[in-house]
């Protein structure tokens, strides 16, 4: 649960605003996140939420079923 790396930012570095999305649009995003070069042996997941910049609440997603209003991307695991 302790968060190693974290990457935040505007969708596309500010030129695809979420106000203006639609239904079934596809926006894509590339992100890089550079882990501790001393990250401990263990298991870890990459997840993506989305929040109010104003207030720092996160948005609900349908696909989350941790209720942490997160998507889980992908798990991996490190020197083991």
């Amino acid at each position: 649960g302790e968060i190693v790396a974290q990457a935040d930012r505007q969708p596309v570095h500010g030129l695809a605003p979420s106000n203006l999305w639609q239904p079934e649009d596809i926006i894509r995003d590339r992100y890089q996140l550079k882990l501790p070069s001393d990250l401990p042996a263990g298991s870890y997941r990459i997840t993506v939420g989305m929040y109010l910049r104003e207030t720092g609440e996160r948005l609900p997603t349908r696909a989350d079923k941790s209720t942490e209003n997160a998507i889980l991307l992908t798990s991996f695991v490190q020197g083991q």
